[in-house]
């Protein structure tokens, strides 16, 4: 459950496997969705939607099928499930009442 006091982009989650970022397919995550549910999955590296055969440079949660990142905001109270497969896991979330700087 988003409990942060502040809206989080999926993106802004971050798996790790101990004290490393997870691998491909380590962590999957799921949320309730006009009656159903949705599904995302850890990808190392996602994949450009416009082209499911190019690699970007970066990693975050895809979609099931092709690996494409997944645009989801969780709200504040949201609640949400992760099914990890790594070794140690843990998730790590943006501070909201830290900024950089100040």
């Amino acid at each position: 459950m988003n409990t942060t006091g502040t809206d989080i982009d999926i993106q802004q989650i971050k798996p790790y496997s101990g004290a490393a970022e997870a691998g491909d397919g380590e962590f999957s995550i799921r949320w309730f969705n006009a009656g159903k549910y949705d599904y995302a999955v850890w990808s190392v590296p996602l994949y450009d939607p416009a082209d499911p055969e190019e690699e970007l440079d970066y990693n975050g949660w895809g979609d099931l099928s092709e690996q494409c990142p997944i645009t989801k905001t969780f709200g504040v109270g949201e609640g949400f499930l992760v099914s990890p497969t790594a070794n140690a896991p843990s998730l790590v979330f943006p501070n909201p009442l830290y900024t950089a700087g100040e």
